[in-house]
């Protein structure tokens, strides 16, 4: 990593409590070049989007490490900082001839920096789909689940409010254009 990373590092030691404003700036301009920010948060309230970096973890991995099995809960979601992660899907295979059935896995993607996984178990409640392996030294950033639904929760609810105001311009738009007429 560069600098910035190493800055980054620095920062994400700190319990969220104790990130400075500085802090929390240095966290959003790195965390806005992400996919997931630009897909997912990219409508957050600055607020949000400030809780959203005190709540930011970092964890390492080495090579061959899991971060989690295929199964297990849910109880965080990851964007990859540096490294690579592999994807990985066990699946069982019954031999017809004699019913015996084998495990194999299968490489399903390899998450390179910049994307994210592990968010579907969050957003749905449901066991790790897959494994995730670290396929190289590799540092993560997290969200922890609370995090994630706390911030979300907000989210949805104050855009489902931005929603019924832009219905609502539009309805007293099409009265006053009728009333023009």
């Amino acid at each position: 990593g560069d600098d910035g990373d190493f800055l980054l590092r620095i920062v994400l030691d700190k319990p969220g409590p104790q990130r400075s404003y500085d802090d929390l700036l240095l966290l959003r301009n790195r965390i806005a070049e992400f996919d997931i920010f630009k897909s997912t948060f990219s409508g957050l309230h600055p607020r949000q989007v400030d809780e959203l970096c005190r709540n930011l973890g970092l964890e390492t991995y080495n090579h061959g490490q899991v971060i989690f099995n295929q199964g297990d809960a849910g109880d965080k979601f990851y964007i990859v900082l540096c490294g690579a992660c592999s994807v990985k899907l066990k699946y069982a295979v019954v031999e017809p001839t004699s019913g015996e059935s084998e495990t194999r896995e299968k490489l399903l993607f390899t998450c390179q920096p910049g994307s994210h996984f592990g968010e579907r178990a969050l957003e749905f409640n449901e066991p790790r789909a897959a494994s995730v392996i670290a396929a190289a030294y590799t540092e993560v950033l997290t969200i922890t689940k609370f995090a994630y639904t706390k911030i979300l929760k907000a989210y949805q609810e104050e855009s489902g409010l931005l929603k019924l105001d832009s219905d609502n311009k539009a309805s007293i738009i099409r009265v006053l254009s009728k009333a023009r007429n």
